[in-house]
């Protein structure tokens, strides 16, 4: 004999796996169709190069961080907005430290047809071990460490926007 109880419990797993399909179609349909980087704010502050480069890299790394995510120019697809507003890179000295520890700050935001706006900030830091190479060649080594500042705070965006 089966009880109310059993057959309401069956009848709701049922439905909830019948459904389940349903909910992932509807979170994995968002595609991110455009990137648009600011980096207004960051040039006031610490001014070219560093704001170019960041400028240069965010896009490339953001849609790699994306992936399947975004798809350029698709129709009906949700705008995301990299709004970077400084770059901390410690001095360079030999000996002193072995480690430096670098960080971007900025804000992220997702708008477009059917998504409810979403906005975060960012925070992102990356650890650079100055080697004897890197004093004489300053303004190299500080590319790079820009580009790894970049890098880890674009594969933050997925996850802080629920993608």
């Amino acid at each position: 004999m089966v009880t109310r109880r059993a057959a309401l419990a069956l009848f709701s797993g049922l439905l909830a796996s019948a459904l389940a399909p349903d909910f992932a179609q509807a979170s994995s349909w968002l595609r991110v169709s455009r990137i648009h980087v600011d980096v207004s704010r960051l040039r006031r502050r610490r001014g070219d190069p560093t704001a170019q480069w960041v400028a240069d890299a965010m896009p490339a790394s953001v849609a790699q961080a994306l992936g399947r995510r975004f798809a350029r120019g698709a129709p009906g697809g949700a705008v995301l907005n990299v709004d970077i507003d400084d770059v901390h890179l410690l001095p360079m000295r030999m000996g002193e430290a072995p480690r430096i520890v670098d960080e971007i700050t900025g804000f992220v935001s997702l708008a477009g047809p059917g998504v409810a706006p979403r906005r975060r900030s960012l925070r992102a830091t990356a650890v650079f071990r100055p080697a004897a190479r890197d004093m004489p060649m300053r303004v190299e080594a500080n590319r790079r460490r820009v580009t790894l500042l970049v890098e880890r705070f674009a594969a933050q965006i997925p996850r802080d926007l629920g993608l």
